[in-house]
């Protein structure tokens, strides 16, 4: 198959789902229909996965690709598409409402929480769909999988958990022994203690019992009564281990640099990616580091309104990529953080310099200046 076939087969999918999401958002905000929406979302995915295999196997992992992931929404209203361009000549939206198909189909009863973030992601892919000028793809990547299988994916995930604990060879041995705070204090190895991130905001001053404690505490209120504290602990351990995992699998299967927004998740792959990379690990990491940063570092409250395909151009035009690369110093992180500073400011002055060309060039200022200028640059 043709690679212009093949791009010109993605784009079609891309305008058949955003038909659906758009079919499918009444019953998605209706607890009655919301399953059956997921599983018509579902079952159009499964339909494609032959041909977005081919896409991803033959074109993406040829072509620089970058993916955001790990992330219920993703807000174009507010411009998160022009930190996502920065880097990579392929950008693909990790939809997750693939897997919520699988997520919902484990309850009797959706959560309303649950429910709601089905809801936002479903208007968050139109509206990618619809305004982001055919440069952002979104295709549920880690739904579609990799050549795991779910049982091996599994197992993959619990032996990682396990990894962390001494004296615990099994699954089965970690319930009948972990089964309060003090257990998983006393096996959990010394050397991990302050290397591994629980929740968002965790804090590795903080003493490892509080944390662990919290950590519970948390998860039991999404969970509900009935569990160990141990059990609660491997919820949530385990749940965000293989998360990272997941995307990790997809980004060395595709050669594919993630933009991962959950923090817990973005922690555990800087922790786990030297078991996914060998000869090119140093790379994929400094990658990780660099694009991940970028995207928090980046202000695009300045750009929020200028033609996406004018600001992807003039991303390229300006090398931004080579030049934040060039930037990553694997024994100094601050100073890395400190040049890519450095480096988002020039490119923000090349952006007004070009402005203020054409200005000079006698194009007229008015209150839609934006927009002329927008169209001066294509």
């Amino acid at each position: 198959m043709s690679r212009s076939l093949l791009e010109s087969q993605i784009k079609e999918i891309q305008r058949q789902y955003l038909d659906l999401l758009k079919t499918m958002l009444p019953m998605l905000d209706d607890e009655k229909y919301l399953v059956m929406a997921l599983d018509s979302i579902s079952l159009f995915w499964r339909k494609k996965k032959p041909v977005i295999d081919i896409y991803l196997k033959y074109i993406a992992k040829e072509q620089n690709a970058v993916f955001y992931t790990a992330a219920t929404y993703f807000d174009v209203e507010n411009g998160e598409q022009y930190p996502f361009l920065l880097m990579g000549n392929l950008h693909i939206f990790d939809d997750p409402l693939g897997k919520y198909c699988e997520i919902c189909h484990r309850f009797k009863d959706v959560p309303q929480a649950l429910s709601e973030k089905v809801l936002v992601c479903a208007k968050d892919n139109i509206d990618i769909l619809e305004k982001c000028e055919g440069l952002v793809v979104v295709l549920p990547l880690r739904f579609m999988g990799t050549s795991m299988e779910e049982k091996e994916f599994h197992k993959l995930g619990e032996k990682t958990f396990l990894s962390f604990f001494k004296d615990i060879p099994d699954i089965e041995t970690y319930f009948k022994t972990c089964d309060s705070t003090d257990a998983v204090i006393k096996h959990f190895k010394d050397d991990y203690q302050d290397a591994i991130c629980l929740y968002e905001n965790d804090s590795r001053v903080d003493d490892f019992r509080i944390r662990v404690e919290h950590a519970a505490e948390m998860t039991k209120a999404q969970m509900g009564e009935g569990y160990s504290m141990g059990e609660y602990f491997y919820f949530c351990f385990y749940g965000s281990l293989q998360q990272a995992i997941d995307i990790l699998l997809v980004s060395s299967a595709y050669n594919a640099t993630p933009l991962i927004r959950y923090p817990v998740s973005l922690h555990n792959a800087f922790l786990l990616i030297s078991n996914f990379y060998d000869d090119n690990f140093t790379e994929a990491s400094s990658r990780l580091f660099v694009y991940n940063n970028l995207y928090k570092m980046f202000d695009q409250s300045l750009f929020v309104g200028e033609s996406l395909s004018t600001f992807y151009a003039r991303v390229r035009d300006f090398s931004f990529e080579s030049k934040a690369c060039a930037c990553y110093q694997a024994d100094n992180l601050k100073e890395t953080c400190e040049k890519l500073h450095v480096l988002i400011k020039n490119f923000e002055k090349a952006y007004r310099d070009k402005y203020d060309d054409l200005k000079c060039s006698g194009i007229g200022v008015t209150t839609d200046t934006r927009k002329i200028v927008a169209n001066e640059l294509k």
